[in-house]
């Protein structure tokens, strides 16, 4: 049941991350802040050490990294560009 729990969260953080990648992608028209973040958190993925840290924990650290991090960005973009117009 743990394998499970685990695996089912890590596809919701995976879809949270991917919708505010697109959103930052939208608002921003740049991928490049999306590599640079994705680049990032793969690396400190590889060089934290496997289950060295408690599973509950490391949730809460990611929900932190994903709200501050991602959510930042993307209030930015939202205040600071003009809306897109959407051709009719």
């Amino acid at each position: 049941m743990g394998y499970l729990l685990a695996e089912l969260v890590q596809v919701f953080f995976a879809v949270l991350v991917g919708f505010v990648m697109v959103l930052i992608f939208y608002y921003g028209g740049s991928l490049i802040p999306c590599i640079v973040f994705h680049s990032a958190n793969n690396a400190l993925k590889a060089f934290s050490a496997e289950g060295s840290m408690d599973p509950k924990v490391e949730m809460i650290l990611n929900v932190v990294l994903i709200v501050v991090v991602l959510g930042g960005y993307l209030l930015y973009l939202v205040k600071v560009l003009p809306n897109k117009k959407v051709p009719e």
